[in-house]
């Protein structure tokens, strides 16, 4: 189970919060990350040391008023140079 330590991006957004760790957990992945920012499309993520990223794609609302977001997870490689490759994807539907 993810345990988020800190949000430490400007614009808290318990949203963001609760997405981040459904696709940490989708993912199979464990421990302790805190978020250091998010935009648009993204989700800046420090996990024990290393760098992640959730980009998300196609959001949209249903007809139950609930948001459906596709997404996707990329472990960044030690330099930050670029992404490793996906860790994992999947689409999310959330009550906003």
């Amino acid at each position: 189970m993810i345990t988020i330590i800190k949000d430490k991006s400007e614009h808290k957004n318990e949203n963001i919060v609760e997405l981040t760790r459904i696709v940490f957990d989708e993912c199979g992945l464990e421990g302790e990350l805190v978020i250091e920012d998010w935009d648009l499309d993204r989700i800046y993520i420090t996990k024990e040391g290393r760098e992640w990223i959730i980009r998300t794609w196609n959001i949209r609302e249903n007809s139950k008023g609930r948001v459906i977001i596709d997404w996707t997870l990329y472990r960044m490689k030690p330099d930050g140079s670029s992404a490793e490759g996906s860790m994992g994807s999947g689409k999310t539907i959330m009550k906003c």
